[in-house]
């Protein structure tokens, strides 16, 4: 029985989960999600991806600094923060959620032991999706897995698939974040 391009595209899938994703993981779960085809969206909170992953807290940490000494923050200041592919140190945060925005709002500032903190609120929301025209060492998996959104199947295939998979909007929800404030403002 010839193969529908469904199974080859869910067979490199399935190939890739176990080759690069955490058994149980976040990752995982995510991209089953994707291929469950339901489109409802996912939660995590802020906090953890910035508690769990080194490098993108020392980024945000950073980014806020920077943004701290070019002047005052002001109370409601708002800001983005975009955590690139290359900034995850937890590969399982970085499958998961692929680059991923940061969105801030300033609160204030607070003592901490002789330490000013910056106080912000932090949440974000990205589209789950695959990137099948972007030149990448997995430029294969991503067609693939763009392609199991519109599956050509085969009607002698019995293993075709009930639902094509679907993109999904993942949601950090809002926590409070402390920073520690290392300089000086620039005024």
């Amino acid at each position: 029985m010839m193969q529908s391009q469904w199974r080859t595209d869910r067979t490199l899938i399935e190939m890739a989960k176990i080759v690069m994703m955490k058994s149980g993981g976040r990752a995982e779960e995510y991209i089953n999600h994707y291929m469950d085809g339901t489109g409802t969206p996912k939660y995590f909170m802020a906090s953890q991806l910035l508690n769990e992953d080194s490098g993108v807290s020392r980024g945000f940490i950073n980014a806020i600094n920077n943004e701290a000494k070019k002047s005052p923050m002001k109370p409601g200041q708002k800001g983005r923060y975009w955590v690139k592919q290359e900034y995850y140190t937890n590969k399982d945060w970085w499958m998961a959620l692929g680059s991923f925005p940061l969105d801030w709002v300033y609160m204030g500032e607070r003592q901490s032991n002789g330490t000013t903190m910056l106080e912000l609120t932090i949440s974000g929301k990205n589209e789950y999706k695959w990137h099948p025209d972007e030149d990448r060492e997995t430029k294969l998996v991503h067609q693939a897995a763009d392609r199991l959104r519109h599956p050509q199947t085969n009607v002698l295939d019995i293993l075709q698939p009930t639902q094509p998979a679907a993109n999904f909007w993942m949601y950090a929800t809002p926590c409070t974040y402390l920073v520690p404030y290392s300089g000086a403002y620039a005024y």
